[in-house]
This record gives C-alpha cells, sequence and structure tokens, in this order.
C-alpha cells in the first residue's frame, strides 16, 4: 500500500484502466503483457507517467498479473445494497 502522505500523488497527468481482459483458453502465452506494452507506449506518448486499474477484488489471477506488472494495491472500494429504511 502507498504512505499515506503519497496517496494522491500522480505525479501530474495519469491513466485509468477500467477494463481488458483475455479470453481463458489464450491465457498464458504473452497476450496480457503484449496489450500493456501497448497501453505503456501509449500513455508515454501522451505524457502520462502513472496508471491506475481497477480489478475486481476476487479477481486473483489479474491481481498476480498487475502486481507483476510492477502495481501495488492502491484504493479499496465498497459495492452493496443500500440498507431499507428504517421505519
Amino acid at each position: 500500500m502507498h504512505e499515506a502522505d503519497e496517496s494522491w500523488d500522480t505525479h501530474g497527468r495519469f491513466g485509468v484502466l477500467e477494463s481488458i481482459a483475455v479470453l481463458p483458453e489464450m491465457r498464458h502465452r504473452g497476450i496480457g503483457r503484449k496489450l500493456m506494452s501497448a497501453l505503456y507506449a501509449e500513455l508515454r506518448r501522451l505524457g502520462v507517467t502513472v496508471l491506475d486499474i481497477g480489478v475486481v477484488a476476487m479477481n486473483e489471477s489479474a491481481r498476480r498479473f498487475y502486481e507483476s506488472q510492477g502495481f501495488r494495491p492502491w484504493l479499496v472500494h465498497y459495492l452493496g445494497a443500500i440498507p431499507n429504511q428504517k421505519s
């Protein structure tokens, strides 16, 4: 996790990766690394130096992949139904 004092320091422009996927039968062939390399090249061209990646918490394989690329957990988001109003 980032230290509290650097949590929002994005060093200027930053990118947000919301969705990317490789079909299960195509995994472990370097496709994800190639996709990320192309993304990094485009972000560098645009002057972006920091990338925020959203990952479903239970998607362990995606988390391992991004961690192997040098990314670390940063924010935790919670999702749930709004509780019923109490009388």
